[in-house]
């Protein structure tokens, strides 16, 4: 199955936009699983963190439009075609 994931954090994800091939029944836990083994030492190198850890506590994760938090929708199930959408969050004042 394929799941779309836009990645607002070009420094360590390039374009932000990122098409995965998964099994069947994959999880949000198998998409973080995926963009870590891709880009995991990248982007420890840049932030100082694991991604997993990041994820969890400071980015926004938006699953088909609908904002999703972890760890408590880890193992939400996906579907073909669907879409997952990371952005960091802006501050400001």
């Amino acid at each position: 199955m394929l799941v779309k994931v836009k990645i607002y954090y070009f420094e360590v994800f390039g374009s932000g936009s990122i098409t995965l091939e998964l099994k069947n029944n994959a999880t949000v836990t198998d998409v973080i699983n995926e963009l870590e083994y891709r880009f995991g030492q990248l982007f420890t190198e840049k932030t100082g963190k694991k991604l997993k850890e990041a994820f969890e506590s400071y980015f926004n994760l938006f699953f088909n439009g609908v904002r999703i938090d972890l760890p408590a929708d880890i193992d939400h199930k996906l579907n073909n075609n669907d879409e997952l959408i990371i952005v960091r969050p802006v501050g400001g004042g």
